[in-house]
C-alpha cells in the first residue's frame, strides 16, 4: 500500500473535493460516517486515500480556504495547514506523493496553493495538481496568477468549467448547469485518473504515471479528454470503439483547446468497464495508422493504454449513463500559447 495526500485549496478545491470524496465512498462502499460494508469483497488498496481508525474510514485529505467561515466544516485554519499535512504524512507508511486540488484563476487557489506546494515539496514525493484554469475571456490578473502558478507540481492536469459546462449541455441537455454538476463531471475524472492507485489488482504508481506523461520538467500540464459523457438513454448507442475516437475530439476535452495538427509529447488512455483487450488494440493502430496523432521527434514515449475493469459507481442524482468509459490523457502546450496571443502587447490589451 502506497498512500496519498489529498490536500484541497480554496472554494474550488473545497468543491471539488466534496463530490469527489462522495464518490470515493461510493465506489468502496463506505458509508457517511465511515463504516465499510464488510458483505461485500475487501480491496486493501483504497486504504492509499483512506485511514482506518477503530474501524472506520476517514479520507487522507486536508482542506483548506482562506475563507473559514464559509467552509468551517471542512476547513482548516491557514496557520494549520501546514500542520496538518504533517499530521497525515506521518500516519502514512509509504506515502507516494500527495494531489493538489485548486483554481489557479483565483487569489486563495494560486497563491495559497503555490504556498502549500512549496511546503509538500520539501517532501520529495511525486505531486499532481489538479487545476481549474482561466475561461477564455478571463481577466489579464486570473492568466497572470495561472502562469506563474504552474511551476511546483511534477505534472498538472488542466480543467476549465467553461469547458465542462459546454459539454453538461451538449451531451447531457442541461440548459443551466450548476457548479455542483460541473464538480460531479470532474470527480468523474478524478475517479479515473486515481482508480489505479485504489485498486488491488490495477496497481498504479503516481511517479510512473508522471514520469511517462512529463518528458522536460517545465513541460509538465496535461490536456485531458473523457468519453462518454451522455445520459443513460444515449448509452446503447456507443461501442468501445466509438467511446475511443470521440475521446480524441476537442468538444470533449475538459478544457477549450484544439489540439488537430498539434506536436503530442504522450498519450494515455485509460479504460475503465468491461472492455476487451482487442477493441483497445484496434483502436490504437487506428491512430498510429491514420496519424492522427503527431508525436515530437525527440519524443520516445508514443502511446499507452491501461484496463481498469473495476466497477464503475456514479452519482445518486446523476443522469449519467452507466456505460464503459475512455480517458484520455494528451500532453500539449498549445493552450498557453493561446493565453499568451490573447493577452501580449501586440494586442494592445490591459495598457493604461
Amino acid at each position: 500500500m502506497r498512500e496519498v495526500i489529498n490536500v484541497h485549496v480554496g472554494h474550488t478545491g473545497a468543491g471539488i473535493g466534496e463530490a469527489c470524496w462522495e464518490l470515493f465512498c461510493l465506489e468502496h462502499d463506505i458509508s457517511p460516517s465511515g463504516v465499510k460494508d464488510c458483505s461485500l469483497d475487501y480491496c486493501s488498496e483504497f486504504t492509499s486515500f483512506f485511514s482506518e481508525s477503530s474501524n472506520k474510514f476517514t479520507p487522507r485529505a486536508v482542506f483548506t480556504h482562506s475563507d473559514n467561515f464559509q467552509f468551517k466544516d471542512l476547513c482548516t485554519d491557514n496557520h494549520s495547514t501546514e500542520e496538518q499535512i504533517r499530521k497525515q504524512a506521518e500516519n502514512c507508511s509509504n506515502l507516494q506523493g500527495f494531489i493538489l486540488y485548486r483554481s489557479i484563476k483565483s487569489e486563495s487557489g494560486s497563491q495559497i496553493g503555490s504556498e502549500v506546494l512549496e511546503r509538500i515539496r520539501e517532501y520529495q514525493k511525486c505531486v499532481f495538481d489538479i487545476s481549474v484554469f482561466p475561461d477564455i475571456n478571463g481577466s489579464g490578473a486570473e492568466v497572470v496568477n495561472a502562469i506563474l502558478a504552474s511551476r511546483s507540481a511534477d505534472c498538472i492536469f488542466a480543467l476549465q468549467n467553461e469547458a465542462i459546462i459546454a459539454i453538461c449541455k451538449r451531451n447531457l441537455d442541461i440548459e443551466q448547469p450548476t457548479l455542483k454538476q460541473v464538480n460531479m463531471i470532474a470527480a468523474h475524472f478524478i475517479s479515473d485518473l486515481t482508480a489505479g492507485m485504489r485498486s488491488d489488482e490495477y496497481s498504479t504508481q503516481m511517479i510512473e504515471l508522471s514520469q511517462y506523461l512529463v518528458p522536460r520538467p517545465r513541460l509538465n500540464t496535461v490536456i485531458c479528454s473523457r468519453a462518454p459523457v451522455t445520459s443513460k438513454i444515449a448509452q446503447d448507442l456507443f461501442t468501445s470503439q466509438s467511446i475511443s475516437k470521440l475521446a480524441c475530439e476537442p468538444s470533449q476535452y475538459l478544457i477549450r483547446c484544439n489540439t488537430r495538427n498539434t506536436t503530442h509529447f504522450a498519450f494515455k488512455v485509460i479504460y475503465r468497464g468491461d472492455v476487451v483487450p482487442k477493441d483497445v488494440s484496434i483502436f490504437l493502430n487506428h491512430i498510429k495508422g491514420n496519424r492522427t496523432v503527431q508525436f515530437a521527434d525527440w519524443c520516445h514515449t508514443n502511446f499507452s493504454a491501461e484496463i481498469n475493469q473495476s466497477k464503475i459507481k456514479f452519482f445518486e442524482d446523476s443522469n449519467m449513463s452507466s456505460y464503459m468509459i475512455c480517458l484520455l490523457f494528451q500532453h500539449l502546450v498549445k493552450m498557453y500559447r493561446k493565453i499568451d496571443i490573447s493577452y501580449t502587447f501586440s494586442q494592445v490589451n490591459y495598457i493604461h
